[in-house]
């Protein structure tokens, strides 16, 4: 009784499974098909054991979206700050009294370039028509 049988992937033959004794006398081995497809000649059989490549194309995309957003959130900051700086350097004000100057006043800023100049820039920073003060009058300070 000789049959023949299709070879498998690996080169061997197929099992005849006529052969084997009946389970009833072997009861802890059972038979499962679990033996891959006939290959035919010119087939070509995928290799299910592969390893997979890994996807480095999503992670780097993924650490390019995280650090533009690092990016940003940085160059936000740095606006924020300077902005903040800007808002937060109040000029100086000085409460008139009596006796005072535009020219008294302006000599008494130890950073202004003259007392003259000074008195001039306190003159346009506070929209001022004539050099005339009051006491108890508030003017703002150039600052230099």
């Amino acid at each position: 009784m000789s049959q023949s049988f299709a070879p498998w992937v690996d080169g061997s033959t197929a099992l005849d499974l006529s052969q084997l004794e009946p389970a009833k006398k072997l009861p802890h081995l059972r038979v499962v098909p679990s033996a891959p497809e006939c290959v035919e000649n010119d087939e070509q059989v995928e290799d299910y054991a592969a390893p997979q490549q890994k996807n480095y194309e999503g992670i780097l995309l993924f650490a390019i979206k995280a650090l533009s957003v690092l990016v940003l959130l940085c160059c936000i900051a740095i606006a924020g700050l300077g902005i903040g700086f800007l808002l937060s350097d109040t000029p100086e004000a000085i409460i008139v009294q009596s006796g005072d100057s535009l020219y008294s006043i302006g000599a008494s800023l130890s950073d202004a370039p003259s007392p003259a100049q000074a008195a001039a820039d306190i003159r346009s920073l506070n929209a001022l028509d004539s050099d005339v003060l009051y006491a108890g009058q508030k003017l703002i300070l150039p600052q230099y």
